[in-house]
């Protein structure tokens, strides 16, 4: 198992960080400017648990995307008084064709075996159940809804804590 970088921890905090503040900062003008205003973080599930795989560590991606939970957190106090909502999602174990769990499962098959035997709905997330969240809480029906945590819009299927997969 490789140990990161330090250009892999840099690499990981513009862009599981750094890339959401920048855009924050930059959409800020227009969402003040809206009747409807939501910004909608994407963060992990390895932001939330520790998650601990043979001949894998999500180290990096894992410490960034706990940092995202909290400012998104900030950001929904502070923009809330310009009427803007802030929420942040924590996708789990989300399958996309030729993404990570599409390489393990053909690489490794008895490891996700393994995971998906203790993910309480026994498969993987799609991308469009993600998508599905999302566009909710962009949308007037999620009005009331700021300041998600990563346990309000986790899509998980409901495990949270340390998971050996």
């Amino acid at each position: 198992m490789d140990v990161p970088t330090e250009k892999d921890w840099q690499d990981a905090f513009n862009i599981d960080l750094m890339a959401h503040i920048h855009l924050i900062g930059m959409a800020l003008p227009y969402l003040e400017k809206s009747s409807n205003a939501s910004a909608l973080m994407m963060s992990s599930i390895a932001g939330r648990d520790v998650v601990v795989s043979p001949g894998y560590q999500f180290w990096s991606c894992g410490t960034f995307k706990a940092a995202l939970l909290h400012y998104t957190l900030e950001q929904a106090q502070v923009l809330r008084p310009k009427g803007i909502r802030v929420n942040c999602l924590t996708p789990g174990v989300i399958f996309a064709k030729d993404g990570p769990w599409d390489i393990w499962s053909k690489e490794k098959p008895e490891m996700i075996k393994a995971m998906l035997a203790g993910v309480p709905m026994g498969r993987f997330g799609s991308a469009k159940e993600v998508a599905d969240v999302g566009v909710f809480l962009a949308s007037k029906p999620s009005a009331y809804v700021s300041g998600g945590s990563p346990d309000h819009w986790s899509i998980s299927q409901g495990k949270p804590g340390v998971r050996i997969v």
